[in-house]
């Protein structure tokens, strides 16, 4: 805000803010976040697939949704929908021209060390639309 953002009506207590920021980032978790108008009244993420293409290309589409089930829609993280309804849920909150997110989990459930050591293996779809 002394840098001139505009962050809207951002809490002054940090704990509040971390709370805001958390409550978005279970319910993209839960799937919740889909039909949930406050979630996307207050600026919760999502990124469909069609723009996900739209910004890594063709070849890297094909990559990523290769690597994670067939397609990008088919990871089974933080997706809610198939084909071309579906949304990668990202979980953070908007204050103003101000987006705060919580990253993705980078590996996978379980085995969250393969994607380092798996020299073709891409990050996950959301993980992709996050950044």
């Amino acid at each position: 805000q002394d840098e001139g953002y505009d962050v809207g009506e951002i809490p002054e207590d940090p704990e509040e803010l971390l709370r805001y920021v958390r409550e978005a980032d279970e319910k993209s978790d839960s799937g919740r976040a889909r039909g949930d108008a406050e979630y996307k009244e207050t600026g919760g993420g999502t990124v469909t697939i069609d723009r996900l293409e739209q910004w890594i290309g063709k070849e890297d589409s094909e990559r990523v949704g290769g690597n994670w089930g067939g397609a990008l829609d088919r990871s089974g993280i933080r997706t809610s929908g198939s084909g071309e309804n579906a949304q990668l849920l990202l979980g953070g909150r908007q204050f103003g021209n101000v987006w705060v997110g919580v990253q993705p989990p980078l590996g996978l459930p379980g085995d969250p060390m393969r994607l380092l050591f798996e020299r073709d293996m891409t990050p996950h779809p959301q993980y992709v639309a996050f950044y």
